[in-house]
């Protein structure tokens, strides 16, 4: 890393002083010389703060960027989506980092460093109460920053009524040890339901919902020989994960084909991402299915894992229409391998999976009370996919869904 270097190296502290201004309201900060560090270069740069302007609104148009004066040759724009900060008695420190540029792998945090700027305390809050002002004008003009939304699932839910489109909404629960996570949900919908700007319309729902960028590059790539679009929200002890699956048509070939190409982030995490296939195993017979789990229950920490996914395919099996729809899942950089079965056409209800689910909840001890509580609010709901294998965590898991419902908007 270059050498680091203090605003007081650079300008001294009568004229440093003088270039601050008092508060003002509705202002942006637009002109501060600062040290940047970006690998083993340390370049000056004209960046927010020290002189202050007036706002005015900001145009809900807008694209354009910050004119930048770099004082060095070979200056660069670089974005962060991490600021650490460290503080001193004599100066405070934001090393800005890069998720993306981390990888995807679980261990590759620390982010690297693409800038460090280091100020005086009192400068720091100046910089605080103009960034208070700013994001006060952005929220005016783009609407509300709200994390606790963001992080709970409420915004997608909104963004998707905005679409106004026909779509089917599907209820679900994560079972692993000791943890029960019920605030997941799954949004379907027809590509062709969104028009001929498709591909525009989802890539804008997932900026607003903080995708990374190479997310949103790789949806944008993916998208056009789908037909269907799913959005997806799982609410976890680490946070918000938000998902959008492609679905694309279903092959005539009596072989495993890709069904689903997902996409995971949480927004408030940035290196939680993950890309996923959805592989379709077509024409499986009850034990060709047997087989197949088998094999991927072989890491699973439970031995009664394979049983419990037996006893499901045992019940729908009877009332079950044509061959079983098995898809085998997994994650780019991550150790989730997990099949999905969907059983929806056995027609079975949440009641009637009852005496599998309690035990089940007994083994990754679960409250049996409380979860009783819950399957029996839900016992008419109907019974639809059981996922199960290792997550992206490492967890031995089960996932049922169920209760998918047609929707105006």
């Amino acid at each position: 890393m270059g050498r680091r270097i203090r605003i007081r190296d650079i300008m001294p502290d009568a004229e440093r002083c003088a270039w601050l201004p008092p508060a003002t309201p509705n202002c942006a900060i637009t002109g501060v010389l600062l040290p940047l560090v970006t690998g083993t270069t340390v370049c000056y740069v004209v960046f927010p703060p020290l002189r202050t302007t007036r706002c005015g609104s900001v145009a809900p148009d807008s694209k354009r960027r910050m004119k930048t004066n770099w004082i060095t040759s070979g200056g660069r724009s670089s974005h962060s989506d991490r600021v650490d900060i460290l503080a001193t008695q004599p100066e405070i420190a934001l090393d800005f980092r890069c998720t993306e540029a981390a990888g995807n792998a679980p261990d590759a945090d620390p982010a690297p460093i693409v800038a460090r700027i280091i100020v005086n305390p009192h400068m720091a809050k100046r910089l605080a109460g103009a960034l208070a002002d700013t994001i006060a004008e952005h929220e005016r003009a783009y609407g509300s920053i709200d994390e606790e939304a963001i992080a709970g699932g409420k915004l997608l839910l909104g963004l998707i009524r905005e679409l106004g489109v026909p779509h089917g909404f599907e209820y679900s629960f994560k079972m692993c040890d000791d943890l029960l996570m019920a605030n997941r949900y799954l949004v379907t919908m027809e590509k062709t339901s969104l028009g001929d700007n498709c591909q525009k319309r989802v890539i804008e729902l997932c900026a607003k919902l903080r995708a990374p960028q190479t997310l949103l590059e790789s949806i944008g790539h993916s998208i056009s020989a789908a037909r269907m679009v799913h959005f997806g929200f799982e609410a976890s002890e680490k946070g918000g994960m938000h998902k959008v699956y492609l679905e694309y048509p279903l092959s005539a070939l009596a072989r495993p084909t890709l069904l689903h190409a997902s996409f995971k982030w949480d927004p408030l995490h940035p290196e939680r991402r993950a890309l996923g296939s959805y592989v379709r195993h077509p024409l499986l017979t009850y034990e060709e299915v047997m087989e197949r789990l088998r094999e991927l229950f072989q890491g699973c920490r439970e031995p009664e894992a394979l049983e419990t996914a037996d006893q499901f395919l045992q019940l729908a099996m009877p009332r079950l229409e044509g061959s079983f729809h098995y898809l085998e899942v997994t994650e780019e950089g991550t150790p989730r391998k997990s099949f999905d079965v969907n059983l929806y056409s056995a027609s079975l209800t949440m009641g009637d999976i009852r005496p599998l689910l309690l035990p089940l909840a007994e083994r990754y001890r679960l409250s049996v009370e409380d979860f009783g509580a819950r399957l029996d609010a839900i016992a008419t709901r109907r019974f639809g996919h059981l996922t199960g294998g290792i997550d992206r965590e490492g967890r031995d898991f089960f996932t049922i869904h169920f209760g998918v419902e047609p929707r105006r908007q």
